[in-house]
């Protein structure tokens, strides 16, 4: 082992324990001080990198100061491939040098990159040379995109987003690295000093512990393995690109995260291949750190900015964060190896790894770059021009995302009668892509004046579902998208046969209503970001109504329109507007109960009553009178109310 150290120090143009002390001045002092901190613990380092060089196809070792003679100092490091090989004479000679400065200034007190690295691996580590100093920088490059994704989180819950995809993906992230990165450190925990054990393993903790307790919360729960297969659907989300940025993010999501696998299990090789050279645990420590940033943080952060770019919303202040962690990352690494790969410096790989983090480069800039619009809104913008076929279908519902984005959902009718699909659709571009497929859920068809199905679109531009779900006795069941083709169960409910949906912007909460097994309208309130628990919002006071439609008005205040009365289908019915009170255990009427008077009574599944809200914040309804009353077969009216007093629309 101590023989294989001192091979690996000759390597760098760096002697022995021995020679270093014969050199006199204050670098034989260093060595001998490194020497006897090392002599004790040199054992506990055979299996670790013996088990690295089996990895790596053969003897891969690093530069321990030993108190061996130095009759292998003439020998070049060997790794039993043609790694080191590739790595010419003259560049060694130039890294000599770099080491020998190395040696001074550790000895007149160390600075920067090189004190952290010898104050973190100070029993381990040689006089800091280059090699060193680049890695600190990497990490510190890799720690800053971490920073960003942490404000990124924050804007998030600042917005009541912390349950959204986008938020959810960024603390899996986070909390994979910090996982892998307490792993490291137990592992490394014989080099490096308590005081940076102590202070690593608590930052790691706490990286932990704040998304975890927000990522169980939103979710009831860990749930690895739902996890687990959307990570896995995702990917062939990547292979559909909508633009260059959503290309580039795309490209670097795999790329980052082989590369950081890489630097992970197979540390060694990798520093040969980037670095031309390895040298030292701490080189192993602080490389397989920055490879699990890589891997966990990276794509969770591309990813994200790939999915914003789909939906043309990299104008929000958390894309423009991750933009900008992505990168200050790439232009810390650029300003490492950049210079390197141009003095013919490096692995044969070095080029490579250039090349990757000029992409993030251009990936993040252009991303700053962005505006707010994507290309489906202003498609949108510019009215109906793409129009898709849908041959025959029920229980059509179209709703729009924040950024413009229309969404649609239909229920198609099977062709041999077993039952119904249902298909969500987006406009992406000048077309429409389908989101669930057609096989996403089955459905019976529906009894008349039942509403089946609804739709809504979050704030992080995720559709959510609600319906009864008819082979499970009609328990009211809510869903979200999280990747292609993939719905995760936000809650059941109970038995219902029909169902309403509405989303509260800034918090993510969602609304649903439904009729119960007894006639009842009740209401329902997620916790911010659609998660549990689900509370049921008072006692609404109508029974068997004949429509309802549920919207959010300002600062969260739930609304419900519902249209009452009458015992047969030429009967007239009236609507009602009703108003959610914070606290209150009933819904108190918003003006004159039945104003609405003549609305007709649905023969479909459809029902003819909408609410929503208009920028001012004011409830918007929309009927269809029936014949009795004066209305024709498709005639709509929209009432507003500005005070307390619903009024027609000029």
């Amino acid at each position: 082992m101590l023989r294989s150290l001192g091979t690996a120090g000759a390597r760098l143009g760096l002697r022995g324990a021995a020679s270093l002390a014969s050199g006199g001045g204050a670098g034989g002092g260093f060595g001998a001080s490194l020497a006897e901190q090392a002599g004790p613990r040199a054992s506990g380092w055979r299996s670790l990198f013996e088990g690295y060089g089996r990895g790596s196809g053969g003897a891969v070792t690093a530069a321990l100061p030993t108190r061996r003679s130095d009759e292998d100092a003439g020998r070049r490091l060997h790794t039993g491939s043609p790694v080191l090989r590739a790595a010419d004479q003259e560049a060694t000679d130039r890294l000599k040098d770099a080491a020998k400065e190395a040696v001074r200034s550790a000895s007149a007190g160390a600075s920067g990159p090189a004190a952290s690295a010898a104050k973190d691996a100070a029993s381990t580590a040689l006089p800091q040379g280059f090699e060193a100093q680049a890695l600190v920088q990497l990490l510190g490059c890799g720690l800053g995109a971490g920073a960003a994704s942490s404000l990124a989180l924050k804007q998030l819950a600042d917005d009541g987003q912390v349950g959204s995809p986008t938020a959810q993906r960024l603390q899996l992230g986070l909390m994979s690295f910090a996982a892998g990165s307490v792993a490291l450190h137990a592992l490394y925990s014989p080099a490096i000093t308590p005081t940076s054990l102590i202070a690593g393993a608590a930052a790691m903790g706490l990286t932990f512990y704040i998304p975890f307790q927000h990522y169980t919360k939103t979710n009831g729960g860990l749930k690895v393995g739902e996890a687990a297969k959307s990570v896995l659907a995702a990917i062939p989300d990547h292979l559909r690109v909508t633009g260059l940025q959503s290309g580039l993010y795309s490209l670097l999501t795999p790329t980052l995260a082989l590369a950081g696998a890489s630097y992970l299990f197979a540390p060694g090789m990798s520093l040969a291949e980037v670095f031309g050279f390895v040298k030292g645990v701490d080189a192993y420590f602080f490389w397989q750190l920055i490879g699990g940033g890589l891997m966990t943080v990276a794509p969770a952060v591309t990813y994200s900015l790939k999915k914003l770019a789909d939906g043309g919303r990299l104008g929000e202040r958390w894309a423009k964060t991750l933009n900008a962690g992505l990168l200050a990352a790439a232009a810390g690494h650029l300003a490492v190896l950049a210079p390197m790969m141009t003095a013919n410096q490096g692995g044969p790989m070095l080029s490579a790894v250039v090349g990757a983090w000029a992409v993030a480069a251009a990936a993040g800039g252009l991303g700053l770059m962005s505006g707010g619009a994507g290309a489906a809104a202003k498609a949108a913008s510019k009215g109906i021009r793409c129009c898709t076929r849908i041959q025959s279908y029920f229980r059509l519902r179209v709703a729009v995302g924040p950024c413009g984005q229309p969404f649609l959902s239909y229920i198609q009718p099977s062709e041999d009668g077993g039952g119904d699909a249902l298909a969500v659709l987006t406009l992406l571009g000048s077309r429409w892509v389908e989101l669930g497929g057609l096989t996403w859920e089955n459905f019976l068809q529906p009894a008349p004046s039942t509403a089946l199905l609804d739709l809504a679109v979050g704030p992080d531009n995720a559709p959510v579902v609600a319906y009864p779900d008819t082979f499970r006795a009609g328990t009211l069941t809510v869903a979200r998208l999280v990747a292609d083709g993939i719905w995760a169960q936000l809650a059941r409910l109970g038995a219902a046969c029909s169902a309403a949906l509405a989303a509260y912007p800034r918090s993510g909460t969602l609304l649903v209503a439904a009729v119960d097994a007894r006639g009842a309208l009740r209401v329902w309130r997620s916790a911010a970001g659609g998660g549990a628990p689900w509370r049921v919002l008072g006692t609404t006071g109508v029974a068997r109504p004949l429509a309802y439609s549920l919207a959010v008005g300002p600062h969260g205040t739930p609304l419900l329109a519902v249209a009452t009365g009458g015992g047969s289908r030429n009967a007239t019915y009236s609507a009602t507007m009703l108003r959610g009170q914070a606290g209150a255990r009933r819904w108190a009427p918003l003006g004159r109960r039945g104003f609405a008077a003549g609305v007709h009574a649905p023969l479909s599944a459809d029902r003819w009553l909408g609410l929503s809200v208009d920028k001012r914040g004011r409830p918007v309804l929309a009927f269809k009178k029936s014949a009795a009353a004066g209305g024709g077969p498709w005639e709509l009216q929209f009432l507003r109310e500005p005070c307390r007093k619903l009024v027609p629309v000029a």
